[in-house]
């Protein structure tokens, strides 16, 4: 484990991070359902036909217009209000924030990005 993770940390670490965004790519796209509640209100907003029920919805629950309105400025770009899209724009934005975190790990101290460390963790008091 440790010649796998540490010694070749280097190559199996971005391909892992590879593997695991493909599997992402390959799910969203096999299943992608719709959800109810919350995200379904949101949704039903950026369809073109509102019923009293929606907008007392969000009469009751105004901090969901924020993410509406993101919503709505997607939909707008893209053309489109299918479900599938917003899991998809989910995932970027999943994978962007990974990436971030991996990046600010990497300018702390560039030798922890490796998942595993041959040195186990001593605690002192």
């Amino acid at each position: 484990m440790i010649w796998l993770f540490k010694d070749k940390g280097n190559i199996v670490a971005p391909t892992i991070l590879f593997l695991v965004v493909l599997i992402q790519i390959i799910f969203v796209l096999y299943t992608h359902p719709s959800i109810g509640f919350d995200p379904g209100a949101i949704h039903e907003g950026l369809l073109p036909d509102h019923s009293n029920e929606l907008k007392a919805y969000f009469s009751m629950y105004t901090n969901n217009l924020a993410l509406l309105l993101l919503q709505h400025q997607i939909a707008v770009l893209a053309n489109s209000t299918s479900w599938l899209l917003f899991d998809i724009v989910n995932v970027v934005f999943l994978d962007i924030a990974v990436l971030l975190n991996i990046l600010i790990v990497a300018l702390i101290d560039r030798h922890k990005v490796i998942a595993a460390d041959a040195n186990p963790i001593t605690w002192t008091e």
